[in-house]
C-alpha cells in the first residue's frame, strides 16, 4: 500500500509504531535535536559465514530537522552515538 499523505508518512515516524527516539547531533558543535528514526540494525544473514548487515541505518524524517544530516554527525541512539560515515542518501520523492 502506498503512503498516500504527509500524515500517513509521519506514522512511520511515531515512536509507539516503528520509530525509535533519538538525538541528532550536528558536528562540529551544532545544537542536539530530537528526532524519531526508523532504524536498521547490523544483522547476522549467515551465522558463521560472515554475511552481515555491518553498520546502523537511520531514516529520519528530514522535514522535520533544521538542516539535512551530513557525514560526520552524529545519531544518539539509546544513549549511543553513532558517527554518519556516509553522505545520507535522500528520498526525494517525499
Amino acid at each position: 500500500m502506498p503512503v498516500e499523505s504527509a500524515a500517513d508518512l509521519a506514522g512511520f515516524f511515531d515512536a509507539d509504531e516503528f520509530a525509535e527516539a533519538c538525538v541528532l547531533r550536528p558536528q562540529p558543535g551544532g545544537a542536539p535535536v530530537r528526532v524519531n528514526a526508523i532504524l536498521s540494525r547490523p544483522v547476522d544473514l549467515a551465522p558463521g559465514l560472515g554475511a552481515k548487515l555491518p553498520a546502523l541505518v537511520a531514516e529520519l524524517p528530514v522535514a522535520a530537522l533544521p538542516r539535512r544530516p551530513r557525514q560526520g554527525d552524529e545519531l544518539e541512539v539509546g544513549g549511543v552515538r553513532h558517527r554518519i560515515s556516509a553522505a545520507p542518501d535522500l528520498d526525494e520523492t517525499r
